[in-house]
């Protein structure tokens, strides 16, 4: 998580105050007043844009930042922090989803999540167990998260998912 921030450069707010100022000069000259929830909102996407800008900035960048030594420490040019390729694993290789989940977790040492979404792309038949139609996977609502070993799993199609946004785990799905 420290490298992450680094990586927004979380760490440096004066990049974030430059885009913030203008914001409140704006409110200040529009005659406004002092509005603190939109306040609120301009600093909170000023830091996220400037985060953003400078994730975007070491990704393209984080060759040139490994010969420069005032860069050389960044936690992509450094190595802290990594673009690995996705981790794609076939259907057909494993009998269930709980069975393509441990080489998930082993990609991943100490990573051990409490809750889950799962959107399943394709169409899905079926209320419970969930069967898809092109593959022989069956899911059963309530005996998933023990056996994915979390406390929270919100399971959806992939047409839902597109339609209502993935929700936090456990929280529920309103349609």
């Amino acid at each position: 998580p420290r490298d992450l921030a680094q990586l927004a450069r979380f760490d440096r707010p004066i990049g974030w105050w430059l885009l913030f100022w203008p914001c409140v000069w704006g409110i200040w000259l529009a005659g406004a007043g002092w509005q603190w929830a939109l306040l609120g909102w301009l600093l909170l996407g000023s830091i996220a844009m400037r985060g953003a800008g400078c994730v975007y900035n070491d990704i393209v960048d984080r060759d040139l930042d490994r010969q420069v030594a005032r860069t050389r420490s960044r936690p992509l040019a450094s190595g802290a922090v990594s673009l690995d390729e996705p981790l794609v694993l076939k259907t057909d290789d494993y009998p269930d989803l709980a069975a393509a989940w441990r080489p998930f977790l082993s990609q991943h040492p100490g990573f051990e999540p409490q809750g889950a979404s799962l959107a399943l792309a394709g169409p899905v038949a079926g209320d419970t167990p969930f069967k898809l139609t092109n593959n022989d996977w069956a899911f059963e609502p309530a005996s998933m998260p023990a056996s994915l070993g979390v406390k929270h799993l919100t399971l959806l199609n992939d047409f839902a998912a597109i339609a209502h946004g993935i929700a936090a785990p456990g929280a529920p799905l309103e349609l």
